[in-house]
């Protein structure tokens, strides 16, 4: 419709200027053309000031208002555009019609008012000279039209408004729900309670919690096993699954949830959403639903994207991989979903609910062949694998004990961190499959087997990072564990192009002392697992793990420039931390992308402690800005 608009324009101004051209050319000045005697007339006219002939002391005041009058209706028509075609059509006349007059003002010389500009005016209804003795044009013409159809869309508008007021007030009162709960509810159930009320406020439906029976016409009956409709229900129910259904009772009803997990009972809340419409839940009398507490039953019944805080999201968190693994990485190929973590272990699955394979992705015999220990102190961190012109290449770190840089080493870190893990640095394999086997091709700075990584550095958790340029770039983190590493620093290098060695110096990217403008958190300590995401709309975000008054964390940078170079800017929100795991901290973010475009975050949580477990959680691009939450599938 965007076209029409203009074409409605165009119409208005060519209509307007042809039918003055007619007039100034064929119309006697004298003799004025009567088309219905002593009623309608054309007779030519020159005005100095607005539409009839006002405003003609204060032309320039009038053209100013005139031109920023048709600029704003220009805007809110074409940027806002209004849903309602009568509004559109009756904006686009009142725009052509003060851009046919504006034209006049701006180019046309008067005859009667010699040297002034004029607007030519010859539309004359004479036949009540003392109630209407204004002349007037074609252009005048749409301008009334349009207005006159504006307004009466105004008067529509209010009218459908109050009707559908109304009526809502009208369901809001038919559709108050009691929402029923055990009197023993713990804080989870309650908090899914309060998020349960809160959807249904915003759906117009009116709601009334309570523990304990009370006389209201509908409920909600959530979990409460004293219910013979909740027994029923939950005899029929596996381990990690809900149920829903309806027990009516005359004209009104009581809609059951059952469940025997706290993902299903969430699932199972969001099934009750997706099945609310008009102030009632749609279910047939007697109908059930059943369901599993799955990611993928949580896809099934959202309506729209959601952004959640930590109280929702806590039931998406997964934490069941059936692997315990530090630093995982995730990638989709295929149907599989392959997850590496330190050790360089390698896990697939056809579901992030799993169940979870382990494969074996390297040859001993490679790594050796290559010069690396396969034991102690190899000891291989933090794989991440990129596909990059139809092979996988892997970034890892591992310890090459070929180097003594002890003197550069933090005074409490020697001994044990010396003995254990020796001299750090990155390398990159590659596979054909990303199912390996993955097999070292990085080269030194004498182009012989080994790391491109400095000799002189600690260097840990390599990334893949292509620029808008099709370049690709190792970026690396100077080890925390030094003296000069400024509490941690990023350092990017040029890689060739089957990135086995640098083809240029190292260069700063950003180090740990970056920290939001409003301080409101500040890293004390280590800054490593660096990761880069272009967003949808083109801006680059960089995650990594500084700690966080003594948690590993994830933060957030934004690139200015969207390269490498920044300058760049930390998040004020932290995108996880110990706070926001319950108490559990957890870093070494990587993202990744599942099959249906739902991004994800893959972190270990926790870092200290009990085992670190592969922790996912679902993340959406909201506000310019990276949050979590679920997307809706197409």
């Amino acid at each position: 419709m965007f076209v029409v608009w203009i074409l409605i324009i165009i119409g208005v101004v060519a209509l307007d200027q042809v039918s003055k051209i007619l007039v100034v050319e064929y119309l006697d000045r004298n003799d004025p053309f009567v088309i219905i005697e002593g009623v309608f007339r054309l007779k030519y006219s020159e005005n100095r000031g607005a539409a009839f002939g006002s405003f003609e002391e204060s032309r320039w005041v009038f053209m100013i208002a005139s031109v920023v009058g048709i600029i704003a209706l220009s805007i809110y028509l074409f940027k806002f555009r209004p849903k309602s075609k009568l509004a559109c059509a009756s904006l686009s006349m009142i725009i052509g019609g003060g851009i046919g007059n504006m034209i006049d003002r701006c180019f046309r010389e008067g005859e009667i008012y010699a040297g002034e500009k004029v607007v030519i005016d010859f539309f004359d209804f004479y036949a009540f000279p003392e109630i209407w003795n204004a002349i007037f044009n074609v252009a005048d013409s749409f301008v009334c039209i349009g207005a006159g159809f504006l307004i009466l869309w105004c008067i529509v508008s209010m009218v459908q408004e109050l009707k559908a007021e109304k009526l809502a007030k009208a369901a809001k009162n038919a559709a108050e729900l009691l929402i029923s709960y055990p009197a023993d509810a713990n804080s989870e159930l309650l908090s899914d309670i309060d998020y349960l009320a809160e959807r249904l406020y915003e759906m117009d439906a009116s709601v009334v919690r309570a523990s304990a029976p009370c006389d209201r016409k509908n409920e909600i009956l959530i979990g409460d096993e004293s219910r013979q409709e909740i027994k029923e229900l939950k005899a029929l129910l596996l381990d990690g699954e809900f149920a829903l259904r309806s027990y009516p009772h005359g004209e009104y009803c009581t809609v059951a949830l059952a469940y025997t997990s706290e993902r299903a009972r969430m699932c199972g809340l969001q099934c009750l959403l997706s099945r609310f419409s008009d102030g009632k839940v749609t279910l047939e009398n007697g109908e059930t639903l059943r369901g599993r507490g799955t990611v993928e039953s949580l896809f099934e019944y959202m309506n729209e994207d959601v952004a959640f805080d930590k109280r929702v999201i806590d039931n998406f968190i997964i934490y069941e991989t059936g692997a315990t693994m530090r630093d995982p990485n995730v990638i989709y190929r295929d149907g599989y979903y392959y997850m590496y973590g330190t050790g360089w272990v390698c896990y697939k699955a056809t579901s992030l609910d799993g169940p979870w394979e382990k494969l074996d992705i390297i040859k001993h015999s490679d790594l050796e062949a290559y010069g690396i220990k396969t034991g102690k102190p190899s000891n291989p961190w933090a794989p991440e694998v990129h596909e990059y012109k139809g092979k996988y290449y892997m970034f890892t770190t591992y310890a090459c004990g070929a180097h003594d840089c002890d003197y550069k080493v933090k005074e409490h870190m020697k001994g044990f961190w010396q003995v254990q893990h020796g001299h750090r640095a990155n390398i990159v394999l590659r596979a054909d499959s990303p199912e390996g086997p993955f097999v070292p091709i990085s080269k030194n700075s004498n182009g012989e087997a080994g790391h491109p990584t400095p000799d002189d550095l600690y260097t840990i958790d390599a990334t893949l990072y292509v620029d808008r340029e099709g370049q690709p770039w190792m970026v690396y983190s100077k080890e925390w564990m030094t003296v000069d590493a400024e509490k941690g620093s990023f350092f990017a290098a040029k890689l060739s192009d089957d990135l086995s060695s640098f083809v240029s110096e190292s260069k700063l990217v950003f180090h740990a002392t970056l920290k939001p403008e409003d301080n409101s958190w500040e890293g004390d300590g280590c800054m490593d697992g660096e990761f880069f995401y272009r967003a949808s709309d083109g801006t680059l975000y960089m995650l990594w793990s500084p700690k966080v008054n003594g948690g590993y964390s994830v933060a957030v940078a934004r690139s200015e420039s969207g390269e490498l170079d920044g300058p760049w800017s930390a998040e004020s929100e932290l995108l996880f931390s110990k706070e926001m795991g319950d108490g559990a901290d957890g870093g070494h973010g990587s993202l990744f992308t599942d099959e249906f475009g739902q991004l994800w975050l893959a972190i270990h949580s926790p870092n200290g402690g009990a085992p670190a477990r592969p922790t996912f959680v679902p993340l959406v691009e909201k506000d310019n800005k990276l949050v979590w939450g679920l997307k809706k599938r197409k």
